[in-house]
């Protein structure tokens, strides 16, 4: 039977960057405990004013600089992220989740890693570089962005079924699968013809942005299976169809090699009726989010596996950021509850 599961994984991704002269190539709160209130960095709102104020000058990163870095408001973000640094390549002066991998984190932490600190006139704050590290390691995405995990179960199921994205805004799908095949690419059309191989273990990125509303399908090129993506008017009506439906789900990729959950940031909403689905990249996870989901003690199974979907179901009460604890790896993400926009 073809289940009409509805779910939105809308990330709340902060964005910080602050760049120089050069190409460069908190504690989530539990419930009842201490609400913190996160602090939310925008591109255009934070990012943009610091490149106003640091790089985008006078002879330096505007149009006709000699590494090609424009950064002023009509180009910065495409000309930052999964872009291969002139001075520096084949590094990426951003390189999504890995500020490791990133010339950008590198110039203005002063790790020596790609010469010199930037910008050339001083290191900026240390607040600064942990928001840069912070944005880089939770996607790197824009303002509008969406980024959502989608876990294929082979000959059967894509999970969350359907995806809900707004029409007009960047969308990043972030897939991998529990088994692998001879055949197994994916298909979204208008929009996708066909991806790479999906890989057991590994995360296959599709990006692309929606212009026209309206559901679409997921197809499995080669077995036939599929799941839909409806796209919607606003992020309001993705909401209302949530209540409509009266339930939500999401899905989280798990990979203790690279100390990461993805999305690392996730929203649902509140009093709805949540099924978490689950698959780890490498090795097993004990995962709680409490008060909702207790990890079981380290001596049993662990219930985040490889090659395994599992579920986590529960329905949000409260409104606020709860931390998705791997509580033998020490790793963690958020799960942020939100009434509906």
């Amino acid at each position: 039977m073809t289940r009409q599961f509805l779910a939105i994984a809308r990330v709340v991704l902060p964005l910080l960057l602050v760049w120089g002269c050069s190409d460069m190539g908190t504690e989530p709160k539990k419930k009842d405990q201490e609400k913190d209130q996160e602090t939310v960095v925008t591109f255009s709102g934070t990012i943009q004013p610091i490149f106003n104020f640091n790089c985008a000058v006078s002879a330096c990163h505007v149009q006709g600089h000699s590494t090609g870095m424009d950064l002023t408001e009509e180009n910065s973000y495409d000309l930052v992220v999964n872009v291969v640094s002139k001075n520096y390549g084949p590094a990426f002066r951003v390189k999504p989740f890995s500020p490791d991998s990133s010339v950008l984190y590198h110039k203005v932490a002063n790790t020596g890693k790609y010469g010199g600190v930037m910008p050339p006139g001083g290191q900026i704050s240390s607040e600064d570089i942990d928001l840069i590290k912070t944005w880089i390691t939770e996607g790197a995405m824009p303002d509008s962005g969406n980024m959502i995990t989608v876990i294929q179960k082979l000959y059967s199921d894509f999970f969350p079924n359907p995806i809900i994205a707004p029409v007009g805004q960047p969308l990043r799908l972030l897939v991998t699968t529990d088994r692998g095949e001879h055949v197994n690419k994916l298909r979204i059309l208008p929009f996708i013809n066909s991806t790479g191989f999906l890989v057991v273990g590994k995360i296959t990125t599709v990006e692309f942005t929606p212009q026209d509303a309206g559901t679409y399908q997921i197809e499995n090129v080669g077995h036939g299976f599929t799941g839909d993506l409806i796209i919607v008017e606003d992020p309001s009506e993705a909401d209302a169809k949530v209540i409509e439906q009266a339930w939500q789900e999401v899905s989280l990729i798990h990979s203790n090699a690279e100390t990461m959950i993805y999305p690392p940031v996730t929203r649902v909403l509140k009093g709805i009726p949540l099924t978490i689905y689950n698959i780890s990249l490498d090795d097993e996870h004990w995962v709680s989010i409490e008060p909702w989901v207790t990890a079981p003690p380290s001596t049993e199974q662990g219930n985040v596996r490889p090659r395994a979907v599992t579920t986590f179901k529960f329905t949000p009460t409260d409104t606020g950021s709860y931390v998705i604890q791997h509580t033998v790896h020490g790793f963690r993400g958020t799960l942020i509850v939100e009434e509906p926009s």
